[in-house]
């Protein structure tokens, strides 16, 4: 059976970092004190029953392709680990040890379920950890799999206790291997040249994304990240839903246009190329169907600063409708149509990417209750992020489930430090409290330019715009500029006082040259209020000039040798310039 074009994508990645915790989807969750572990385990072998993805393992052939090998439970039985914690620190060592587990997929299933058991003098609590292998897993699944949990643990648990019990579950048409077959043999003829023609045309001439990073990028993409997390008040995430219904937009789109925004400002480009996932679940078929089916979609943008900012929104979730109307290309198909060629040291197309979340419970904290009955776990707060991964240089996500918006920015550390990252954070935040503004004055939509955007919030602005920007310094009254620089120059002669190119000269250098020329302006005629022209272009040699003329007494006039031939012979005569240095090669320029 053979895998689906993103499982291929996974498993090349498997195989050349030669096993990795990226991609690992982990839940954890205290359990409810009287839960019955058996029934539990009993539950989740019968989800493993329902959805044979979660117990296939990946194989290879004689020519290295990886293919689909779906095991029988009877076979293959499925089992809990059963870890003893004497403490919450033993337990967040443990939970730390399971999250970032490597799978090796050609011999385990994909699911890998831990209960931690802490007992101390006061009482008993039991957590668990359920860690799924993105290669058989999504967002979406994460809903799919806690409701099935809870309903097949109650029906088990009813039916031991001798009471009526009925299980409500959704028939499944087809399995997962079904889909990755179905996918190949659908996106064929005309159907895949229709879907190729629609994203070359998108793509073509499109430019890499350039957002200046803080450390060297790696030869090899590295997967150790960090999240920083903000929410936004409740009245600025209302007044946000409103302005899309007022554009015409889904949340989505308006979100999506301030990060486009927020990565104009740094990057200093204006067409914009990032990625976004979609859940690819508009087939019926595989709404309940636990897998991996997310699709990456590759947005582009061109960013006009005449445009108001209603047009450039709206256009941004025009292009997102056509977008998802075309994604039933795998963005591996895409990859390889386009020819990109191969870095180990990125992502292929994007490197930036922005994300809604699926309002599934593995975003959220668990309800009380289902249909009546106490949920088996809760919630399990932990101090700190078990798996630190970044997939990508750089993502935002945006979880609209609660009646504030929250949002994540997750980054390489290989690249960006959090003081950078946190800057992009505010900078976002400030952009969407733009946009906000526009629920309670509609008609300045109409008026609202793209350049009439500001980055800065007020307190910033003023920190960055004059508090680091102090143009008042005090120095002695009593010395010139040139003095001061010789004091520079005994005080450090083996410095480097400037580099021009690939040249450099140290303060004592630069100070014997100046010397040396004031010595000869002096011989020339200069003194106290001569004039001196200097038509020299920036270079170490028009430092020397300038420190010359000011040793000799004299007052230096700056000449561009770029500037027209009657600017300069004007400004020439205007000053009545004693002398003028030039280099030999523009003396052509100074008739």
């Amino acid at each position: 059976l053979p895998l689906s074009f993103a499982q291929e994508r996974l498993w090349f990645i498997e195989k050349y970092e030669e096993g990795t915790n990226a991609y690992n989807l982990p839940m954890i969750f205290q359990l409810s004190a009287d839960i019955q572990l058996d029934i539990l385990e009993k539950s989740i072998a019968g989800i493993l029953e329902r959805h044979e993805i979660l117990r296939t393992l990946i194989k290879e052939d004689s020519e290295g392709n990886g293919y689909q090998f779906v095991c029988n439970l009877q076979e293959c039985p499925f089992t809990i680990i059963k870890i003893p914690v004497q403490s919450l620190q033993h337990l967040n060592e443990e939970l730390d040890k399971q999250v970032n587990y490597i799978f090796n997929l050609e011999t385990e299933y994909p699911i890998r379920v831990c209960v931690y058991e802490l007992t101390n003098s006061n009482s008993f609590r039991s957590y668990i950890s359920i860690l799924f292998h993105h290669i058989a897993f999504d967002g979406w699944s994460g809903d799919i799999f806690l409701t099935e949990l809870q309903e097949l643990y109650s029906y088990y648990l009813k039916k031991q206790s001798d009471l009526p019990a009925t299980l409500s579950l959704p028939n499944l048409s087809i399995q997962y291997k079904d889909f990755a077959l179905w996918q190949r043999n659908y996106l064929q003829g005309d159907r895949l040249e229709e879907q190729l023609t629609y994203w070359k045309s998108k793509l073509e001439g499109y430019e890499t994304l350039n957002l200046i990073t803080d450390k060297p990028r790696p030869s090899q993409i590295k997967y150790a990240g960090h999240d920083i997390l903000f929410e936004l008040e409740e009245s600025l995430s209302e007044s946000l839903r409103q302005v899309a219904k007022d554009f015409g937009v889904s949340l989505y789109s308006l979100l999506l246009g301030g990060y486009y925004l927020m990565l104009r400002c740094y990057s200093g480009q204006r067409d914009l190329v990032i990625g976004t996932s979609v859940a690819n679940r508009h087939y019926s078929q595989v709404e309940n169907l636990i897998g991996f089916f997310v699709n990456t979609l590759v947005l582009r943008t061109k960013i006009n600063s005449k445009s108001t900012i209603k047009e450039f929104i709206q256009e941004v979730g025009k292009t997102v409708v056509e977008a998802q109307l075309h994604q039933d290309l795998p963005f591996e198909k895409l990859v390889e149509a386009l020819k990109v060629p191969k870095d180990t040291s990125r992502h292929p197309l994007f490197q930036i990417v922005f994300d809604q979340t699926f309002e599934g419970r593995m975003q959220q904290k668990p309800d009380k209750s289902v249909n009546g009955q106490e949920l088996l776990y809760q919630d399990f707060d932990r101090e700190k992020n078990l798996h630190n991964t970044a997939k990508f240089d750089l993502s935002l996500v945006i979880d609209d489930s609660q009646t504030c918006l929250q949002g994540s920015f997750n980054y390489a550390e290989s690249l960006y430090t959090e003081e950078t990252v946190r800057r992009f954070m505010e900078t976002y935040i400030c952009i969407l409290r733009q946009l906000g503004v526009l629920a309670d004055y509609p008609k300045k939509a109409e008026e609202f330019f793209v350049s009439n955007l500001t980055y800065l919030d007020s307190e910033k602005f003023q920190e960055v715009v004059h508090t680091w920007n102090q143009g008042v310094a005090s120095y002695p009254e009593d010395e010139t500029l040139h003095g001061l620089f010789e004091a520079q120059a005994k005080l450090t002669p083996d410095r480097i006082a400037a580099i021009h190119q690939d040249h450099q000269i140290t303060y004592d250098a630069l100070n014997k040259r100046a010397n040396q020329l004031a010595h000869y302006l002096r011989k020339k005629g200069v003194a106290t209020e001569s004039l001196v022209g200097i038509g020299i272009d920036r270079s170490i040699d028009m430092l020397v000039g300038i420190l010359a003329v000011l040793k000799a007494g004299g007052a230096y006039i700056p000449l561009d040798p770029s500037s027209p031939e009657e600017r300069l012979e004007y400004m020439l005569e205007d000053s009545q310039a004693k002398l003028l240095l030039i280099h030999s090669r523009a003396g052509k320029q100074f008739k």
